[in-house]
């Protein structure tokens, strides 16, 4: 019998147990996202990644870790489940997506969504199966009709105490294999 150790990850347990990386927009607990623009697809941030992130790489040109402005990630080759959610507010209609910037395609578009004028608050999602066959860069895209200033991407928790965030967008990828 020859046993020779795998470092390619593509005989790992996540064939039995798929690996999960959570990305998220975090920022301290007072901290209020921007205005939203509606002038077009936007990326939203995604400055943390918690769990399993072996397959995952913040690739951005932005700073990453609370507070930081990074928008794309990279994963390695393989088959992958994602759901991906982001607050919206006063922004009308409203549209999240998933974007391979590496073959400039769409990958998913999330549902439809609209807000209430004044009072509108949603967390529109984005749920997708895709595959990758190289290192591929991807970014969580929205478009809304009508710019909000200030709250448009989200209201801050409003808790000041020493380690309390305000977190914005959640992209949860699960590596199937």
């Amino acid at each position: 019998v020859l046993v020779k150790k795998d470092r390619s990850h593509s005989n790992m347990a996540h064939i039995i147990k798929p690996a999960v990386a959570i990305l998220s927009d975090e920022k301290s607990g007072t901290t209020s996202k921007w205005s939203s623009v509606s002038t077009g697809w936007d990326p939203r941030i995604l400055n943390t990644v918690r769990g399993d992130s072996w397959f995952v790489t913040l690739t951005g040109t932005g700073t990453t870790g609370l507070g930081g402005t990074n928008d794309y990630f990279t994963l390695i080759p393989g088959e992958y489940e994602l759901e991906a959610f982001a607050p919206f507010y006063n922004t009308a209609y409203t549209q999240l997506r998933l974007f391979n910037v590496t073959t400039q395609e769409i990958t998913a578009v999330g549902t439809n969504n609209q807000t209430v004028a004044n009072n509108g608050f949603i967390n529109g999602p984005v749920y997708a199966k895709f595959t990758c066959t190289t290192d591929e860069q991807f970014t969580i895209a929205y478009r809304c009709s009508t710019a909000q200033a200030t709250y448009g991407l989200g209201e801050d928790s409003t808790f000041s105490a020493a380690g309390d965030k305000s977190v914005f967008t959640q992209v949860k990828i699960r590596k199937l294999k």
